[in-house]
């Protein structure tokens, strides 16, 4: 990628024949840090509050966010950042991270840790109401005598937030391990996913969390919308082992830890150890392994406050028929991949890729897959058979997708929505429309196909590029800007239209479709 001085503004036009056009964004977020005493200078930009967050675009800028009263501050991700050498985790049990950091959906690669400690991850401690979100994570963590390790965070403290963030990191620990979260504390995790595998000498181990745990200040623990299809290995200990969380601990009275509409699938190994412990009186604790979810003692019930709705793991996949106190259901994996499995348990769950949903799923072939991974439908028959958090190794690094993207109003063809955003050299655009709707897709598959390339070639002055694709059918339409080089795919931008009134006909190509058209 060359340098950013080099990029240039390229403006794309998507003319739309319709009667009316109407475009809208998701509503911002309320501001949660209003005010930073943070360095500014050691960061591309911003001024560190949720509304002018510092902007994060390398790895000295990374390795920032957690020093000093930066660790109070909002950040940005704005490019995908590979690390290199080792890794210092961000926060820790004196100083822990209590800000916000939004990864815009951008990923941080190479994340290598190999020195012990305790709450080891790309962030050691977080707590006091930290958000971390829209972040893709690719590395390793290889601490073998280590406590409180998970690949994004060791230790989620009350109350961290954790949303949209997927994870193919593998993890070596000690105990207390997950493939996202090595240790949930009253914190909460939504719409997440860890693939990497999981291998611990001791115990305490999960496929997405090591251990869940609410037992302070009234506040709860929740996993919700999240999948864990990484292997998890335990040694032989009297803790738990399970394929997305290895054990809930709850302190009675009002709180609890709730793991809803959320599966796992990878191999569950070892675990079926034992303790003698004589710190009061001497008894021996045995541990358990299960499909979903564990126990750290074999003699010990959950309480009721321990909440399992919607929740599955493949007991074919996994090797294990049963989960902690019944609690999930075991699918074959026939069963798994099949979307009635997910509508019966109340799932928001399309057949196919839909951005209106949480979940997708390619009905009889795939497992379910978060709609917010994907661009675009990975049901294709050239997409690969089952999600990935974070793409395997391509042959160049991940393009930037485009920013600064501005959009004018549409009014039908004398007035066509334009968009014009900040664009690298020799980087192609493809821009695509693909209707909302399974039954327009169905009407009109061949018309949304269109998808027309701009290349931005060589270093020479700034050019305006112009892409059109008509779109002839009236219904809400999702635009993307994806950005190629040397063959790698990066992140699209992408924008929605909405075609309200019918469309008048108009000459289309000899097969009856739309005709992309460049200029």
């Amino acid at each position: 990628m060359k340098p950013p001085a080099l990029r240039r503004r390229i403006t794309v036009v998507i003319i739309a024949i319709a009667i009316a056009i109407t475009v809208a964004w998701p509503a911002a977020a309320s501001a949660a840090v209003a005010s930073c005493s943070g360095t500014a200078g050691s960061f591309g930009g911003g001024a560190g509050t949720s509304a002018s967050p510092y902007l994060v675009a390398t790895q000295a800028h990374l390795a920032a966010v957690a020093t000093g009263n930066n660790r109070f501050c909002a950040y940005r991700q704005t490019q995908d950042i590979a690390l290199t050498g080792e890794w210092a985790p961000l926060g820790n049990g004196a100083l822990p991270f209590k800000g916000e950091y939004d990864g815009d959906n951008r990923a941080i690669t190479g994340l290598n840790i190999t020195t012990n400690g305790s709450y080891l991850g790309l962030f050691g401690y977080t707590d006091g109401g930290a958000e971390i979100k829209n972040l893709r994570l690719a590395g390793t963590v290889n601490v073998p005598s280590s406590s409180g390790v998970g690949a994004l965070i060791g230790l989620a403290d009350r109350p961290t937030t954790i949303t949209n963030v997927h994870s193919s990191v593998n993890v070596t620990a000690q105990s207390l391990a997950g493939g996202l979260v090595g240790w949930v504390a009253e914190a909460i995790i939504r719409r997440s996913s860890a693939s990497g595998s999981i291998t611990v000498s001791g115990g305490t181990v999960g496929g997405l969390v090591g251990k869940a745990r609410s037992s302070y200040g009234n506040l709860p623990s929740e996993i919700s919308d999240s999948f864990a299809t990484g292997a998890v290995t335990g040694g032989d200990s009297y803790e738990g082992v399970a394929g997305l969380v290895g054990s809930a601990e709850v302190g009675g009275g009002s709180y609890s830890v709730t793991i809803a509409r959320s599966y796992s699938t990878g191999l569950v190994t070892g675990g079926i150890g034992s303790r003698l412990d004589c710190s009061r009186i001497c008894q021996t604790f045995t541990g358990t392994t299960g499909g979903m979810l564990a126990r750290e003692d074999a003699a010990s019930a959950y309480s009721a406050n321990v909440i399992v709705t919607g929740a599955f793991w493949d007991t074919q996949t996994s090797n294990r028929a049963t989960s902690a106190d019944n609690l999930g259901t075991g699918l074959t994996t026939a069963q798994a991949k099949t979307r009635s499995t997910y509508t019966a348990a109340s799932w928001d769950i399309a057949n196919g890729w839909s951005p209106t949903s949480v979940w997708g799923i390619c009905d009889g072939s795939t497992y379910p897959f978060l709609n917010a991974q994907y661009a675009s439908s990975p049901c294709r028959p050239d997409a690969p058979a089952t999600p990935t958090a974070v793409a395997a190794a391509s042959t160049g690094p991940s393009p930037i997708t485009p920013t600064n993207i501005s959009w004018s109003e549409g009014r039908v063809t004398t007035a066509p929505l334009i968009a014009t955003f900040t664009a690298a050299p020799d980087t192609r655009y493809l821009i695509a429309a693909v209707p909302q709707s399974a039954k327009v897709a169905r009407r009109a598959a061949r018309a949304v196909r269109g998808t027309c390339t701009v290349t931005t070639a060589g270093q020479g002055a700034r050019r305006t590029a112009r892409c059109t694709i008509r779109l002839r059918t009236a219904a809400t339409w999702r635009i993307s800007i994806t950005p190629v080089q040397g063959g790698v795919k990066g992140v699209a931008a992408t924008k929605r239209v909405t075609i309200t009134l019918p469309v008048p006909d108009r000459p289309t190509a000899p097969d009856g479709t739309a005709e992309p058209v460049t200029g």
